[in-house]
């Protein structure tokens, strides 16, 4: 390849980085050095800080594309006067107010970014999550990590894909997107041509075993190895990945989109390869969509005994400890451009009202966070800050997108049916005057039972306690779930609707249309008005 083409390719390499952050408008030079390079990247002001966090990405890109180390590649930063790069775009018109600072607008876009994480679009700064360290989910075991759509699963597989590259060891990032069309043994090949093309590059060339396994890289990868080859596969691996020589680490990211039926077989075929080798998997999916064990066939990965679970949910049960969470994520985001405190941008109320509606998901919150300040600048020319009413609306809004997710993740025939079944659930709940609700335990093995859940999964409505149990009948446990704000979020058009809110992150009762300050849950207090909840009988939905 001439040094031309070699500089075209990693300049596109790099504006795709940038296109996946959601960055247009952008103007990218590459020009070489004897043994090193230097990356021009010019944008407008607004998008600067948001190009400033992506120069590792951007440097993993050239360096992929020409060969040489990351340190022989510089990546500078220039900004354009507003509009250079791209005229034909119309400006926005000036505004006033707090909120329409260019920092503020700096923020926004930054927000819409980095939200959504990915293999070429790192976590802005990752915040470890409160239930589980990047060192344990790097330890030598398998792992299932579980959670819901943009709780950090990505964001925690990618920190443990960084550890492992610090400490020398082999991996391999596989994103079961592309691979949901395949037949489980047709996937295998491939993730497996991967993963021995890998373990070959952290070998000598000279390592005899290199050459095989770079052969059997070839056949996997022509179709010619199949099943049948794992007792060969896994000879050749149990040599080479062993204590104290070669560490290997698969990532398999977004595993739920891969079909049910089929995520048994696949991870059976893996496990297989890798038995007794210093080889590991992490499996990044939602639970309610993830069969990682077929008992009636002892096929796959069964837990305890072959993988441990690790999960990402952040629930309301605790709501001050989950609103820590989201505002210390949210504040490196604010601190970057300048804004010293995410308080400076949001009233007391709408803090917790970005909590709630979330349902403690760090994706929703800062995309809920950046659409609030849209809507309170297009509501109020001289918006200062974000009110509670200004969620609620962007809540509402971004309701669709949670819909279009479903669609894609769980198919068109099954969406219609989750979503008739929540149409059902909010004209049982909000009949009754109520924006909570109760579910018997002794209803967890219906067959509804697994709409509700993936209802929770897909943040439609969210569990705020785990069990309440029945004042009047001994041995009587309930589930306390909240409707998601986003589907009662236009509460005028209902009076004397019970609903609860989160307040300084403390639960706070209040009913719509009726004059007085909102009732503060204390203790047992929440508890008590849970159990006055309408208890949905599942049967009816």
């Amino acid at each position: 390849m001439t040094d031309e083409a070699i500089r075209s390719n990693a300049a596109e390499r790099v504006k795709s980085v940038l296109g996946d952050a959601g960055i247009r408008k952008s103007d990218v030079q590459i020009r070489d050095f004897p043994d090193e390079l230097f990356v021009i990247v010019s944008v407008e002001q607004d998008y600067a800080a948001t190009v400033g966090t992506l120069t590792g990405a951007m440097e993993d890109a050239v360096s992929s594309e020409s060969g040489l180390d990351g340190a022989a590649i510089t990546v500078l930063v220039r900004v354009e006067s507003s509009g250079s790069l791209d005229p034909d775009l119309p400006g926005e018109n000036a505004r006033v107010g707090r909120l329409s600072g260019p920092k503020v607008e700096q923020l926004v876009k930054l927000m819409g970014a980095r939200s959504r994480t990915s293999i070429s679009v790192p976590s802005f700064q990752y915040k470890e999550d409160p239930r589980t360290s990047v060192s344990a989910a790097a330890e030598a075991r398998n792992h299932l990590i579980f959670g819901r759509r943009g709780v950090g699963k990505t964001a925690l597989l990618l920190e443990v894909k960084r550890t492992v590259e610090q400490r020398g060891e082999a991996q391999r990032w596989v994103n079961m997107h592309v691979l949901r069309e395949l037949s489980p043994e047709d996937a295998f090949a491939s993730i497996m041509s991967d993963v021995l093309g890998e373990i070959a590059s952290h070998l000598s060339d000279a390592s005899p075993k290199a050459e095989q396994i770079r052969e059997l890289s070839r056949k996997h990868r022509d179709g010619e190895n199949d099943a049948r080859d794992l007792p060969r596969v896994n000879s050749v691996l149990r040599e080479i990945l062993v204590p104290g020589t070669l560490a290997f680490y698969l990532l398999i990211d977004d595993f739920y989109l891969y079909p049910a039926e089929s995520q048994p077989k696949l991870l059976d075929l893996l496990a297989a390869s890798f038995r007794d080798c210093n080889a590991w998997i992490k499996v990044a999916s939602i639970e309610r969509l993830t069969r990682a064990f077929e008992s009636s066939t002892r096929t796959g990965l069964e837990v305890p005994h072959d993988a441990i679970v690790i999960n990402l949910d952040v629930t309301l049960e605790n709501p001050r400890d989950t609103q820590e969470f989201l505002e210390s994520i949210t504040q490196s985001y604010v601190a970057s451009v300048g804004i010293s405190s995410t308080r400076a941008l949001a009233k007391p109320e709408a803090s917790g009202r970005l909590v709630l509606s979330s349902g403690g998901v760090p994706r929703d919150y800062l995309n809920l966070f950046s659409n609030s300040i849209l809507v309170a600048r297009k509501s109020r020319e001289s918006a200062a800050e974000i009110g509670s009413q200004d969620v609620a609306k962007a809540a509402g809004e971004y309701s669709q997108s949670k819909k279009r997710d479903l669609e894609q993740d769980v198919g068109a025939v099954e969406s219609e049916r989750m979503l008739e079944f929540l149409e059902n659930l909010l004209s049982e709940v909000k009949g009754a005057h109520y924006t909570y609700f109760r579910v018997d335990y002794s209803q967890k093995e219906h067959s509804n039972y697994e709409y509700l859940a993936r209802l929770v999964d897909f943040r439609f409505c969210h569990l705020i306690q785990s069990m309440v149990s029945d004042q009047h009948r001994a041995g009587v446990k309930y589930e306390a779930y909240l409707l998601a704000l986003s589907e009662y979020s236009d509460v005028r058009v209902q009076r004397n609707l019970n609903v609860l809110d989160i307040v300084g992150g403390e639960w706070v009762a209040k009913t719509t249309g009726v004059a007085g300050a909102p009732k503060s849950l204390k203790g047992t207090q929440l508890r008590d008005r849970l159990r006055s909840a309408p208890v949905v009988n599942l049967d009816s939905l």
